[in-house]
């Protein structure tokens, strides 16, 4: 890894040789147990699931981290917080009634609380090891989402602990229950451990496996003034093709941050056709650029570990971003569309197709922009997620998309949207 030299600004300093420690080997050996169909797809307080939560506390306490919650390791999610999600099967003899959820929190403790400060200010990382489990023989093994995210995660976590101690705490969260409506990280905001006042940025990790031409999305980068800078300076030394839209269509562990006020990121390399789906295994990975991508995260989480002031709070909806529309109905029918979510307005850009989907059959493809659906302009993915909300399964729309600068038409008869 080339050493990064930040030119231009006072905010920046060479730090490279961080991320030289980044091990390829361990991230693989990471990823590939926790995705493992040993783990039966970790569905939310299955066995699979309690021993991931065991495995990454144990990779904490070997990297030389402290237990972060309360001087213990498992930060449980109270019982009143879960509501039964029929999409994700659970473990026989489990139901809701009786689901164990919790959070792994490990600290590195900054120099600030190491000093007496009283008021130490953190960074937060995070990453969710839960996923749909099973259902009968078939397996949705979830390495792409999320093993790849827990196995940065680690990794950052060895490599920041050799580093420190930075000014501010570094927080390192495994969440439980993202993929039940963000339960964990919805908790933890609830009951963190730092103050969320005292919080300077929050950095979420989720599907980070399977790059593809070198992009790497960094959703919600309008969350703070600062990111846009910072962010482009930490990839001076690796070349990314780095998308930074203002906000994301993923309801991933960052989200309940920005609400309660918190700067955050998710880091992600974009949906794929396996997204959800039992296709999503270890040998999909990407291995080579998700050892790159963990050393821009431990680049990115030392400059932010080492910040002396608070970055700039820009609260949702204070510009337009090309966020989906919550609320209302929920869409019952799928276009089998893989959008780019770096193009936040001009149509939507069709990165690829779902195998067997009606946009596939239709004869949509890579590189098309969807401007148009059933004579409505689509400008972007909230607008295609409006229009698709008002439509039922068998429905037939007309899609328009530019391709090539010239417009085609076809016919797509919508299809019921996976409950994955």
């Amino acid at each position: 890894m080339l050493a990064i030299v930040f030119v231009g600004s006072p905010l920046f300093a060479p730090m490279g040789a961080l991320a030289q420690g980044v091990d390829a080997a361990r991230l693989r050996t990471d990823l590939e147990w926790i995705a493992s169909p040993d783990r039966a797809g970790r569905a939310a307080g299955s066995p699979g699931a309690k021993e991931v939560r065991e495995y990454i506390a144990h990779a904490f306490e070997d990297a030389g981290c402290d237990p972060g919650a309360a001087g213990a390791w498992y930060q449980t999610v109270a019982e009143n917080t879960i509501a039964e999600h029929p999409e994700i099967h659970l473990a026989a003899g489990t139901s809701w009634q009786n689901i164990d959820l919790a959070n792994v929190v490990a600290l590195l403790p900054g120099s600030m609380r190491e000093s007496g400060d009283p008021n130490p200010t953190a960074l937060v990382i995070g990453a969710h090891y839960d996923h749909l489990g099973r259902d009968g023989e078939d397996i949705y093994a979830g390495a792409d989402d999320n093993a790849s995210g827990v196995a940065v995660l680690l990794e950052a976590a060895r490599e920041l602990a050799k580093s420190g101690p930075f000014r501010n705490d570094i927080l390192f969260v495994a969440f439980d229950g993202e993929e039940a409506q963000t339960m964990g990280s919805a908790y933890y905001c609830e009951h963190p451990v730092v103050p969320l006042e005292q919080t300077l940025a929050m950095i979420c990790l989720d599907t980070v496996g399977r790059m593809q031409e070198r992009r790497l999305y960094a959703l919600a980068s309008g969350s703070a003034v600062e990111f846009g800078d910072i962010l482009r300076g930490v990839n001076l030394g690796f070349g990314f093709d780095l998308a930074t839209p203002a906000a994301g269509p993923f309801a991933s562990d960052h989200l309940p941050f920005i609400e309660h006020g918190v700067p955050a990121l998710h880091l992600s390399t974009g949906a794929n056709p396996d997204y959800h789906r039992t296709g999503d295994t270890a040998d999909k990975i990407q291995w080579e650029t998700l050892g790159e991508t963990a050393s821009f995260v431990v680049e990115l989480a030392a400059f932010l570990a080492d910040r002396e002031t608070a970055l700039s709070f820009v609260p949702p909806g204070a510009e337009k971003v090309a966020a989906p529309a919550e609320g209302g109905q929920p869409r019952r029918v799928s276009l089998g569309t893989i959008p780019d979510f770096g193009k936040e307005s001009g149509g939507v850009l069709l990165t690829g197709v779902m195998p067997g989907s009606p946009a596939e059959k239709a004869g949509l493809q890579k590189g098309d922009v969807v401007v148009s659906l059933d004579e409505t302009p689509i400008d972007n993915l909230a607008d295609l997620s409006n229009v698709l909300k008002a439509h039922q399964p068998g429905d037939e729309v007309l899609v328009v998309v530019l391709r090539d600068g010239a417009k085609v038409e076809q016919k797509v008869t919508l299809v019921e949207r996976s409950s994955h």
